[in-house]
């Protein structure tokens, strides 16, 4: 019976994510003030159950308000923290830090007047993890090369 529960448990797993993949393909409506301080709040409850469960400790900086769409920045972020508490040590509790920091412009992009003119931020995602050897990293993040694009600059 423990077999099916954690099998069942995964399948629902894998079908949020499907269903989290697929609302990121749909067509999104105009670009929106969005609150990271208080979507970090909602991920936050959406995983309470993990956080507890692992004893994680999260520490982030008051997060800006930012121009996007507050649904795939929803995504991002739990993934992001789905992540952080999936992917641990044995018997270490997980500690996730959220930093954020402006940035300018660089590149080619500091060219256009337009895009100077913006506020950038980079915001950092940190735990003590597993982690992953950085020799696989272009085949790690090459299904998202094409979503390096400066419309993503927020």
């Amino acid at each position: 019976m423990e077999r099916i529960s954690t099998s069942a448990m995964r399948m629902q797993e894998l079908i949020e994510d499907l269903v989290n993949v697929t609302s990121l393909t749909k067509q999104q409506s105009e670009k929106e003030a969005v609150d990271l301080n208080l979507i970090l709040k909602q991920v936050q409850n959406d995983l309470e159950e993990k956080i507890v469960e692992k004893t994680a400790t999260i520490n982030f900086e008051p997060l800006p308000v930012i121009n996007g769409y507050h649904s795939q920045l929803r995504i991002l972020l739990k993934a992001l923290l789905d992540n952080a508490l999936k992917f641990t040590h044995e018997d270490v509790p997980p500690l996730i830090n959220i930093s954020v920091q402006t940035v300018q412009v660089m590149g080619q992009l500091a060219k256009d007047q337009k895009l100077r003119a913006k506020k950038y931020y980079r915001i950092d995602i940190t735990d003590n993890g597993i982690g992953f050897d950085n020799k696989f990293s272009h085949k790690l993040f090459q299904m998202f090369s094409a979503l390096a694009q400066p419309a993503l600059c927020l």
